[in-house]
């Protein structure tokens, strides 16, 4: 069995560095599904830094569109 995880974020760049961290100590791990809902701040650095590690597919919103639409982008996704 596989595991998706979905994040949604909105500058919480050094916050999300943690999470993807402790992802990448799963060992079913099929996809994270990132969703960044307009950061201003080193997200978009992060999720690049993890790529190296984790089976990331990004998704960008250019403006904060609110958690429920975030969510359910990344679940449209995963």
């Amino acid at each position: 069995m596989s595991l998706s995880v979905v994040i949604r974020t909105h500058n919480e760049a050094p916050r999300l560095r943690l999470t993807l961290a402790s992802l990448k100590r799963q060992e079913r791990l099929s996809e994270v599904v990132v969703v960044d809902d307009g950061s201003t701040d080193a997200t978009a650095e992060v999720i690049s830094e993890a790529e190296a590690f984790l089976p990331i597919t990004r998704l960008h919103h250019p403006r904060a569109r609110g958690r429920s639409a975030a969510s359910n982008a990344g679940a449209r996704a995963a």
